[in-house]
């Protein structure tokens, strides 16, 4: 299972790697919402206290990663987190040499909105009905042994769980790392700035994909002055 972003399901060669691993061997790509994630990468480096994000205002940070990159010289901070909201070409690449035998593109927020999606997982990765875990707040310890999956996707709501014990002002830095913290008044500019930047894409990822994104139509949003 590969997600965050082109650097991790962009990595050279991955779809070979799937390859080598014989016929049992599946991937499952997840897609989050291009700009969210954008944002959220924002945060983090604001939090790291890197200095160009920490200088400069969010929209501005998307500006500076949309220019192009200079012949013979390395990608700016913004121009790496841009070019990392860019799925396009390594989910094309991976479409191509793996197919759908191989191969489940999945979009984040439909994972955290339905249960639907279990069901397609056990029949792409050869599982039994009833062999992926729903996950409760508290779960059982019939699923926690039931397989390294489960054990693993149990230890992740552990975690989640340790959080609160977290002090109050550093959660609060945490949670604005959250998929569904909403943009503060002042990152929403740059939040329109970059699903207008990541609109073509967007429609080009899902003409791939023969289905719309959950995060695709608000691409469309035009910005009123």
């Amino acid at each position: 299972v590969m997600g965050g972003g082109p650097q991790g399901f962009g990595q050279p060669d991955l779809d070979e790697a799937v390859l080598r691993l014989g016929d049992g061997a599946r991937m499952i790509v997840l897609l989050r919402d291009p700009a969210d994630r954008l944002l959220a990468q924002y945060r983090r480096l604001r939090l790291a206290r890197e200095p160009e994000a920490l200088r400069v205002a969010f929209d501005v940070f998307v500006h500076r990663g949309a220019q192009p990159v200079e012949p013979g010289t390395p990608r700016s901070v913004a121009q790496e987190a841009v070019a990392a909201s860019r799925y396009l070409d390594p989910v094309r690449r991976l479409l191509t040499s793996l197919g759908d035998d191989l191969l489940r593109v999945v979009h984040y927020e439909t994972l955290t909105t339905s249960w639907a999606w279990v069901s397609e997982f056990e029949r792409f990765l050869g599982f039994e009905a009833g062999d992926l875990p729903r996950i409760t707040p508290f779960p059982s310890s019939t699923v926690v042994a039931r397989s390294p999956m489960a054990r693993n996707l149990a230890r992740r709501v552990a975690h989640s769980r340790a959080r609160r014990l977290v002090p109050i002002g550093v959660r609060r830095d945490i949670r604005r790392l959250d998929l569904h913290w909403p943009a503060e008044p002042h990152e929403r500019p740059g939040l329109l700035d970059a699903r207008e930047l990541l609109l073509r894409e967007t429609e080009e990822v899902a003409d791939l994909l023969g289905e719309l994104p959950p995060w695709a139509t608000l691409q469309r949003v035009v910005r009123v002055y």
